[in-house]
């Protein structure tokens, strides 16, 4: 045999035994992590929907504490009428709205 020839069979070899570790690591990763895939599936999973019920408590509250309550909204105050109160309560719906719809 030829040095030229020794020399390319020699790298044929080592790109082979590289490939056959690379394609070995690769499947053992993978193997490993199908196995682990359900796990981490429901655990994130957990962990959205807990960010998700986290982030509304968050909403409502911001919300509560922008929006003052009154004691009693539908009590009519001696000097209004009925078209007054239906006004007034147009009003704070319409604020109601422009605050869930946010800034468009």
């Amino acid at each position: 045999m030829s040095s030229a020839e020794t020399i390319l069979r020699a790298s044929f070899n080592r790109l082979k035994a590289r490939l056959e570790n690379s394609i070995t690591d690769s499947i053992s990763k993978t193997a490993i992590f199908i196995k682990d895939a359900p796990h981490l599936l429901k655990k994130e999973w957990r962990l959205l929907q807990e960010e998700i019920l986290g982030e509304a408590s968050r909403i409502d509250n911001k919300e509560n504490e922008d929006i003052p309550l009154e004691t009693k909204p539908f009590q009519n105050k001696s000097s209004q009428n009925s078209q007054e109160t239906i006004d007034h309560l147009r009003a704070k719906v319409a604020r109601m709205i422009k605050k869930i719809e946010g800034p468009n």
